[in-house]
C-alpha cells in the first residue's frame, strides 16, 4: 500500500510538496543543490518545476555519506552523458 501512496503522491503533488513530505530531514538549499545534478531536474527561481529521475539515487546516497558539491558537479556530467547515449 506504501509503494501506492508515494506513486500518487509523487503523480498528484506539487515537486514542492514532495520535499517537504519525504526529504524535510534534508535542507532545501543543499536538496536543491543536489537534486540539479540530476540532468534531468528543472529548477528555476530556487524552485523545483520537476524532479529528475536520477535525485533519489543521489539523495539516498547523501543520506548514507555526504560528499562535496564538487563530487555532485562530476556526478552530473556523467549522469548527463550516461542520458545521452540511452
Amino acid at each position: 500500500m506504501k509503494f501506492k501512496e508515494i506513486l500518487y503522491s509523487l503523480l498528484t503533488e506539487d515537486q514542492e510538496g514532495v520535499y517537504k513530505k519525504y526529504f524535510s530531514d534534508i535542507d532545501r538549499t543543499t536538496f536543491i543543490r543536489i537534486a540539479s545534478a540530476d540532468p534531468k531536474t528543472k529548477i528555476a527561481n530556487d524552485k523545483i518545476e520537476r524532479l529528475g529521475s536520477y535525485y533519489r539515487f543521489l539523495i539516498d546516497m547523501h543520506r548514507k555519506a555526504p560528499l562535496k558539491m564538487k563530487i555532485y558537479q562530476r556526478l552530473k556530467s556523467i549522469l548527463n552523458w550516461f542520458t545521452n547515449i540511452n
